[in-house]
């Protein structure tokens, strides 16, 4: 069996606040092999907040699902702490070490939240492997 790393992205403006909510997502689509059981191998989570509102905002909560209403879990709720820019502090990254078997379908949905305050997800990569 040969595997190939590969990322997915999203790029664009989804607002966050202090809870999720269904109608405000992030969708990333993965190149996975639906001929084997085994699809694609999860690893890595970079969440991009952008426009941050205040110092308090510190901490970022993902939740992964496979629909778009936010119901059918691929990763629970996960916490990250908000690591900011050295020059530019309305601006972050919560990371993500992941390491789950991913066989739901293409599209994985990300909904956020942050502990307070607001911002804005911009960008999400996702490093998994799949068979080739």
């Amino acid at each position: 069996m040969n595997l190939r790393k590969l990322k997915a992205s999203f790029n664009g403006s989804v607002d966050v606040t202090n809870a999720y909510d269904a109608t405000k997502y992030a969708v990333v689509s993965v190149d996975i092999d639906f001929r084997h059981v085994y699809a694609a191998h999860l690893e890595g989570i970079w969440v991009r907040l952008t426009d941050i509102s205040g110092a308090g905002v510190t901490k970022v909560t993902i939740k992964v699902t496979s629909d778009q209403n936010g119901d059918i879990i691929i990763i629970p709720d996960t916490e990250a702490e908000l690591s900011r820019g050295l020059t530019t502090t309305n601006s972050g990254y919560g990371v993500f070490k992941v390491d789950l078997d991913y066989i739901n379908g293409e599209e994985m949905y990300f909904f956020a939240k942050v502990n307070t305050g607001t911002a804005k997800m911009s960008l999400i990569d996702v490093t998994y492997q799949r068979e080739v």
